[in-house]
């Protein structure tokens, strides 16, 4: 899945004037309806190095599955949605996003992933999800529910994760980007740790991904890479200065 595309185009130096007394508002409208808050938009100045641009990374830059508690070695790499809680049957959904494309040396502006929330009555959650980075290498796996890897127990065929589940030792302690997925077939936009994208950019070898944790009972599912309609696949988007 390294051969994906990404889409760029100009937001500055391409005839938008950026800055006057209009007052916009650069959230998706998804987003602006589902209360998201996303970093302001960059003021001039702060492209001042260079020419800011906007990437888009979908499938098949994109892959994601989620790991669960009650089958740990089953695989869910071909579902097409995919769901977090943290009950006695914990799930936590793992995501990959491939920016090789984006040059060494890039100045990451701010990143923001897209997600979808399902259309069933439990895809919603009134509870708080948070991203973590890995911290090891997993396959993405293209089994639904037998077994197989990424799984509970095993982060690829006949290795362990360090701690089960993607759990903190395979998952870093600190969380890069938060949102609550409080209304269903969304699109939630959330603002990731800008530093998170650029040590991907810079070390392509540190890029293990994002595990989504639910902090409660309450979980949430989201559309996947599978799901048959496209505009729902997540998404991440960057906005960069080249070096």
């Amino acid at each position: 899945m390294r051969a994906g595309w990404v889409l760029t185009w100009c937001l500055i130096g391409c005839g938008a004037e950026i800055g006057g007394d209009e007052d916009t508002d650069a959230r998706p409208a998804a987003a602006i309806d589902a209360g998201v808050d996303l970093p302001d938009a960059v003021a001039p100045a702060d492209a001042a190095t260079g020419e800011m641009q906007t990437s888009v990374f979908s499938v098949p830059d994109v892959i994601d599955t989620f790991v669960r508690l009650s089958e740990p070695t089953f695989n869910f790499g071909a579902r097409d949605r995919m769901c977090a809680d943290t009950t006695t049957d914990d799930r936590r959904i793992l995501f990959h996003i491939d920016v090789s494309a984006l040059p060494v040396g890039t100045q990451v502006v701010d990143a923001t992933m897209h997600l979808w929330t399902g259309t069933s009555t439990n895809d919603l959650s009134t509870q708080t999800f948070s991203f973590y980075p890995l911290l090891e290498a997993w396959d993405e796996g293209n089994l639904d529910g037998v077994a197989g890897t990424a799984s509970w127990n095993e982060r690829k065929p006949g290795t362990a994760w360090t701690v089960t589940g993607a759990g903190v030792g395979s998952r870093g302690e600190q969380v890069v980007g938060s949102f609550t997925p409080a209304a269903l077939d969304t699109d939630y936009a959330v603002a990731l740790d800008p530093s998170v994208v650029s040590g991907w950019i810079e070390d392509a070898g540190s890029n293990f991904g994002l595990v989504l944790v639910a902090a409660g009972q309450d979980g949430g599912c989201f559309d996947t890479t599978e799901n048959a309609t496209a505009g729902k696949h997540p998404t991440l988007v960057v906005r960069w200065i080249a070096p």
